[in-house]
């Protein structure tokens, strides 16, 4: 029985040779390219950037091992778009300057400058890629304020572009609609109590929501903002 416990003991022996080669040949093979962590800590990634290219590349770990894992990340973080410099607003309004600022100081306070670049980058190749910007021209100053207000939020999280698109949206809506409530014919009374009853609908999604909120509640209670005169 000897021969086989030496054999035993020698497969044994073996395998903790190769399990301890293998884990000491894990930092050797991630100092040969740049970590997620690193990639962070220089700002060249965001933390949803960095997990998404851990998720993408962690199939490649399990395949392949950890050399084809370091080397899928190191692939991934090649493509990215570093810039050196900030790039140039010149070509924006101060309307969509101030909104770009906006939108990409989070980046600049959580991230550093260069996803803050990145992030400037981004935004200006936004507004190129709109066909035009929404004309209010033709709403009536209530309903231009409501569209302003409802697409706030956009603006300030997602910069011009969305912001833009945001209006137009609206837009669609607001001309999509058979008739408008006449808001002249009701008194001070009455449409502050529509304000109390439909602003929300208003300031989260719009003008037309809003007309679409006084319909509804003519119809569920004929006359009932006639009690506000």
């Amino acid at each position: 029985m000897k021969p086989v416990h030496n054999s035993l003991r020698t497969g044994f022996l073996f395998s903790l040779v190769a399990v301890a080669l293998f884990a000491t040949s894990i930092p050797a093979v991630a100092d040969n390219y740049m970590s997620l962590r690193q990639a962070r800590a220089e700002g060249l990634v965001s933390v949803a950037e960095a997990h998404a290219i851990d998720e993408k590349c962690r199939i490649n770990n399990e395949m392949y091992g950890p050399a084809a894992y370091f080397q899928c990340i190191q692939d991934r973080l090649s493509k990215l778009e570093v810039l050196s410099e900030k790039p140039n607003l010149s070509g924006v309004s101060d309307f969509e300057r101030d909104a770009i600022e906006q939108a990409c100081s989070i980046s600049n306070r959580l991230y550093g400058q260069v996803v803050y670049y990145r992030c400037i980058s981004n935004q200006l190749t936004g507004l190129a890629q709109l066909s035009g910007r929404p004309n209010l021209s033709g709403v009536s100053p209530f309903e231009g304020k409501a569209l302003e207000e409802s697409c706030e939020i956009e603006k300030r999280l997602f910069g011009p572009a969305n912001y833009y698109r945001c209006i137009g949206e609206r837009l669609t809506e607001l001309k999509m609609l058979p008739q408008k409530p006449d808001l002249s014919r009701y008194s001070a009374g009455e449409k502050e109590a529509m304000q109390l009853i439909c602003g929300a609908e208003k300031r989260l999604f719009g003008p037309a929501r809003f007309y679409r909120c006084i319909e509804i509640q003519e119809l569920k209670r004929p006359g009932f903002f006639s009690r506000y005169r």
